[in-house]
């Protein structure tokens, strides 16, 4: 479990969060490229700064009061039920 950390202005690549909780986790300024949240759970963490995001996979992962960044890149994949 990753609690209330700030990830501020890290570079986050290749890395498989997969199945791992995520609560309260802020990404301003992050770069975060070929990450994997499939089947995370994900609780009020905020991508809504975040400067590079590419290949992020959110396949069954449950996503419940996070942010977003208000333009999706063409690399980023989103949950359906963001």
């Amino acid at each position: 479990m990753l609690k209330n950390t700030k990830m501020e202005k890290m570079k986050i690549f290749d890395t498989d969060f997969s199945g791992a909780t995520l609560e309260q986790v802020d990404f301003a300024g992050a770069k975060i490229k070929h990450v994997s949240f499939a089947g995370a759970k994900l609780i009020q963490v905020d991508f809504s700064k975040v400067l590079l995001a590419e290949e992020i996979n959110f396949q069954d992962a449950q996503i419940v009061d996070c942010k977003f960044p208000e333009e999706v890149g063409s690399g980023l994949l989103y949950h359906e039920n963001r």
